[in-house]
């Protein structure tokens, strides 16, 4: 009976120790992200379009992209997956408004490619890509 409950501990622990790995971002990675950014007036690349409104705010594994000119949401949730040059944001949903350009969202998901240029972090979705300024 004592061995079936050792098991049983070691493969929760086992599981939890797995799970744990999956969703933890590397604090270092993150931190090179962390802070406000504002979208450049034309920052959809090879567009004219007006972005200039859009403000992104990334502090650890929060990140949001709000109308900073009319005050709107955008879209809001937490990153799940940094590699050295993508994120996986889960979106919350119930919050949800629009994106910026012509990301695409999938199951309430997001996988934005990224690129840090000096003071400039540019995301790319779906061919579009914008590029923000850090504040």
């Amino acid at each position: 009976m004592k061995k079936k409950h050792l098991y049983f501990s070691m493969l929760c622990i086992l599981i939890f120790l797995i799970l744990s790995g999956c969703v933890s971002i590397d604090k270092e990675q993150i931190a090179r992200l962390n802070g406000d950014y504002q979208a450049q007036e034309n920052g959809i690349v090879g567009s004219t379009e007006y972005t200039g409104y859009w403000h992104l705010y990334i502090h650890e594994e929060e990140i949001s992209f709000y109308d900073n000119e009319a005050g709107n949401p955008g879209m809001a949730g937490t990153i799940t997956n940094l590699t050295k040059d993508q994120i996986t944001i889960r979106i919350d949903m119930d919050n949800f408004e629009e994106c910026p350009g012509d990301w695409q969202i999938v199951d309430g998901t997001i996988i934005l490619n990224y690129n840090i240029e000096e003071t400039k972090l540019i995301l790319k979705n779906s061919g579009c890509t914008i590029i923000f300024d850090n504040q």
